[in-house]
């Protein structure tokens, strides 16, 4: 695997108002269906890995900019994302989620932030973990929900 694998991606990540959101959009409008999902956006010269939440009406009421790139050979994702600066939560359905993606599961302090300063009771985390990690990944949700006494979602 190369050092940089994400360098394949270059060029191809589109502002929020193109690419795949606006088909998301239209999707969950005609579905009637809420739908998160995990996109890479560009903004001027930066490219995210970001999550969206998009309503049954089609509207886009949350996006997060994952802010805890990993750095871990082979994976080096500052070689092609620069890190978001903002946790996202919203209200939805009578709950207030919050947003991380993947490696920001390991670090407990994102979960307790939103849940003591933003009110947050689930946390929504997209992650695409290698299968020899899963047990990692079931330890780290299971842990995060603990702290903070509140229910976790992942996809």
């Amino acid at each position: 695997m190369p050092a940089t694998p994400c360098r394949s991606f270059e060029g191809t990540q589109l502002p929020g108002n193109e690419g795949a959101i606006p088909a998301l959009q239209k999707l969950a409008k005609r579905l009637s269906l809420s739908i998160i999902c995990g996109v890479s956006e560009r903004d001027c010269a930066s490219i995210y890995n970001s999550q969206a939440f998009i309503d049954a009406n089609g509207t886009v009421i949350a996006k997060y900019r994952k802010a805890h790139l990993v750095s871990a050979a082979p994976i080096e994702e500052r070689d092609c994302f620069t890190p978001g600066n903002e946790f996202s939560c919203f209200n939805f359905a009578g709950m207030r989620p919050g947003l991380s993606i993947c490696y920001d599961l390991r670090f407990p302090e994102m979960c307790r932030t939103l849940a003591l300063d933003h009110k947050v009771n689930v946390f929504i985390n997209s992650s695409a973990w290698p299968s020899v990690r899963a047990e990692h990944l079931r330890l780290l949700a299971q842990a995060r929900a603990i702290e903070n006494q509140s229910y976790r979602c992942r996809s």
